[in-house]
């Protein structure tokens, strides 16, 4: 039973197939009419012969040896430009302008280029014009009535420089028997410029107790202003006052010549007088000493001076005699402000002549 029912499928498979063969191709006929069962054209078919194929040379063997690759530079790409777009045309320049009515010149050199500035070292100061001055010192004395008379006092001269400008003071006090007499202090000031040629003095004041003297230097109009008390003096070029006078020749030594040396209410001409080098005796010790002397033209006023021979030649002994203000001898006890060495030298010169 199960073996008939195999050979039946079988059999409708076999059917079916067949069917579908026919109904794929042209075993059944189509109705009269329908474009498809038009007879078919002729079809003319001929056989060519292939063309023979091109005959290929094959390479030789290279029985050389390889070469190693020449660099070849990259190729260059040339833009392709399409047939069918055209270019767009550039803008047209603008016309020139006109020209202007323009005179001729001739033209300018070319600007020099300028060297390089370098900066410049700053300004030296110029050297003072006495450098072997001291800027500060201080001379202390013992006043006496004469050489071997009673000590009235001391005295100290205070001497000052800033560059071309000096000052000076002196103060002096009694002592003893005579401070019942003079009670308080005797001061004088000067002070001015420093030159080429010494002191040039501006201001000179003096005072005792309720007294005071004045003089101003007007160098401009050489004329000496003594205040509403006293008339106006005439100045000449050497003129110096009684402090600035012996520091005048304390520091710029001289041999001869004239000074004029106002007190506060005149002014003196003075002749100068060189009497050589001396030893003195004072109370700083036995020093070696050159001897000035200042006198007046018409009068018994004069001033010996004598200087320490080494520099700076400080005042060591003064002796002033014959004026109005009286007779005195300044002997020096001592020297403060110089350098050590300098002030043991004034303490021990000694020579003769």
């Amino acid at each position: 039973m199960i073996e008939a029912g195999k050979r039946g499928r079988l059999l409708f498979a076999l059917l079916l197939s067949a069917l579908v063969h026919l109904l794929a191709g042209d075993g059944i006929p189509w109705p009269v009419g329908h474009p498809d069962n038009l007879p078919a054209p002729p079809i003319d078919a001929r056989l060519a012969t292939p063309p023979t194929p091109p005959q290929v040379a094959r390479p030789r063997p290279d029985t050389h040896q390889p070469r190693p690759p020449v660099a070849q530079a990259a190729p260059t790409l040339t833009p392709q430009v399409r047939a069918d777009v055209q270019p767009q045309a550039e803008p047209p320049s603008p016309p020139p302008p006109e020209p202007e009515n323009v005179t001729a010149t001739t033209p300018e050199p070319p600007a020099l280029i300028p060297e390089p500035v370098h900066p410049e070292s700053p300004p030296t100061a110029p050297a003072p014009l006495h450098p072997q001055l001291p800027d500060g010192f201080t001379v202390r004395y013992v006043v006496q009535g004469s050489e071997d008379g009673l000590v009235l006092g001391h005295l100290e001269h205070i001497w000052q420089r800033s560059a071309e400008r000096y000052s000076l003071f002196a103060v002096a006090k009694a002592t003893g028997l005579v401070s019942l007499i003079y009670p308080g202090l005797l001061s004088q000031t000067s002070y001015g410029q420093i030159t080429a040629e010494g002191l040039k003095p501006e201001n000179y004041w003096m005072h005792r107790g309720s007294r005071q003297l004045r003089a101003h230097f007007d160098w401009e109009n050489l004329r000496a202003d003594l205040g509403e008390r006293y008339p106006a003096l005439e100045l000449k070029p050497s003129s110096q006052d009684l402090l600035s006078v012996i520091y005048q020749l304390a520091l710029f030594p001289r041999t001869e010549g004239e000074l004029w040396v106002l007190d506060g209410k005149t002014i003196k001409p003075y002749r100068l007088e060189a009497l050589g080098r001396e030893t003195v005796e004072v109370p700083l010790g036995v020093i070696r000493t050159r001897h000035l002397r200042v006198h007046a033209s018409q009068g018994a006023e004069r001033i010996d001076v004598w200087l320490r021979d080494a520099p700076p030649h400080l005042p060591i002994k003064i002796h002033m005699q014959g004026s109005r203000h009286g007779s005195a001898v300044l002997m020096a006890e001592a020297i403060r402000g110089l350098d050590p060495a300098a002030d043991r030298e004034a303490a021990s010169t000694t020579g003769e002549d």
